[in-house]
């Protein structure tokens, strides 16, 4: 009997161990990849998401603005120019957030410039939000500065505002 129980312990410790292995295996077998979110060598970071109350076509009524409308979806803006100063950047932009690790290591160099003149060629946007909830920020150029950048900011439920030192106090409206 003494026999027996000595190689009963001895088969349940090694059933044991190898269910807990098994068990192990099963649970930690796949390690868990998490993954940054994929920049691409021009420095985009995935496309930016206009917030809803933003989105819309908006309608500036003043006789002194940039832009006649102005168009935000989800993902895209759409400009049609009024002042000459801005007619270079009609038409439909893909909204981008643009990578800040990135941009701090291409600011003016070579790099940066070529990312510039592809951005303006491929019309994307370096898009983020800046400040309070419901301001977003445009630029053009991508690195460089470009002095057609400029701000929205959400004014009222049917205004925006158009902040650009050229352009003071525009407001566009639904």
């Amino acid at each position: 009997m003494k026999v027996i129980k000595k190689n009963l312990k001895w088969i349940v410790a090694g059933l044991m161990l190898v269910l807990g292995m098994a068990g192990a295996s099963v649970v930690y077998g796949q390690p868990h990849v998490v993954t940054a979110s994929h920049v691409d060598k021009y420095g985009r970071q995935g496309k930016y998401t206009v917030p809803k109350g933003m989105r819309g076509t908006w309608v500036s009524r003043s006789k002194k603005s940039a832009y006649k409308t102005i168009k935000l979806t989800a993902h895209t803006a759409t400009f049609v120019a009024k002042s000459s100063f801005y007619k270079k950047l009609d038409g439909k932009w893909t909204l981008y957030n643009m990578n800040n690790h990135w941009y701090d290591k291409h600011f003016e160099t070579d790099w940066g410039g070529k990312a510039s003149t592809k951005s303006i060629k491929s019309h994307w946007l370096a898009t983020r939000n800046q400040g309070k909830k419901g301001t977003v920020f445009f630029k053009f150029g991508w690195t460089f500065d470009d002095a057609r950048s400029f701000t929205l900011r959400k004014a009222a439920s049917n205004a925006i505002r158009f902040d650009n030192p050229s352009f003071q106090n525009n407001y566009y409206r639904k």
